[in-house]
């Protein structure tokens, strides 16, 4: 399925067909305890702060998503993914410093299986964009909380300086099939 784009390029060799209209995932960089404990909800402004402040002096606070499409079947893979991630960290709140970063990347893929249908081989390449943004906490802090509030996250980062680049990968693998 649409695993075997970002996994094992082989596996799209697999008879079975999916296409996957939106996938979708969520991470936040914190101490668990404190996270279950504390998390502030419901457009809490001042919650929040205090939150991101325990967290980004006492290691760090960040948070990220991904966003996914594809389709695989007969040995063919497409797919697009966009994955935004975020950390801060530093001694002191005012004084902390961190990165936002970017990717959306495509992925194309074949297999084929070969030795009687036992040894699948497959590849794909992976083209990316990154844009990469070092961020203080008062930036930060606003994107944060326009996301909480349903505000316009961007709008807190219009003013920081962007790193981009742009990236080229294949992916190579194998299945020995053995056995029923």
């Amino acid at each position: 399925g649409f695993q075997a784009l970002f996994h094992n390029p082989a596996a799209l060799a697999s008879a079975r067909k999916s296409f996957t209209f939106l996938t979708a995932s969520s991470w936040v960089y914190a101490n668990p305890a404190r996270l279950l404990g504390s998390l502030p909800l419901g457009g809490d402004a001042q919650a929040l702060a205090d939150f991101m402040e325990g967290e980004i002096t006492t290691g760090g606070f960040g948070m990220g998503s991904g966003l996914g499409l594809g389709y695989v079947g007969r040995g063919l893979g497409l797919g697009a993914v966009l994955n935004v991630d975020s950390y801060l960290w530093g001694p002191t709140t005012l004084g902390a410093t961190g990165r936002l970063t970017a990717d959306l990347q495509f992925v194309a893929g074949f297999a084929l299986k070969t030795l009687a249908d036992r040894l699948w081989l497959g590849a794909d390449v992976r083209p990316l964009i990154r844009l990469a943004v070092p961020v203080d906490y008062d930036s930060m802090f606003g994107f944060f909380d326009a996301m909480q509030s349903g505000g316009d996250p961007l709008a807190a980062l219009e003013s920081a300086p962007a790193l981009y680049g742009c990236g080229f990968g294949v992916d190579l693998g194998a299945l020995l099939v053995l056995g029923g």
